[in-house]
């Protein structure tokens, strides 16, 4: 089987580290990235919750109930 010079790929060890390099950065990145997203659906959910139980707790601590609110005069 004969390979042909311009069948074969030379990279050179400072291409190489260069790819790798870049690479590895890439891939920092893509955590980097999803981190900061996931962390901020995660704080959005919980201020969502948080806000929700807030107004929970507010609605069964209010003095007014259904039978305190007089009628509306027509």
């Amino acid at each position: 089987m004969n390979i042909k010079e311009s069948e074969v790929l030379i990279v050179q060890r400072r291409e190489a580290s260069w790819i790798v390099a870049a690479v590895l950065v890439l891939v920092v990145a893509a955590f980097v990235i999803g981190f900061v997203v996931g962390q901020r659906a995660a704080a959005r959910d919980f201020m969502r919750r948080a806000s929700a139980e807030r107004a929970l707790v507010d609605v069964q601590k209010s003095p007014i109930t259904p039978n305190s609110i007089p009628p509306l005069a027509v």
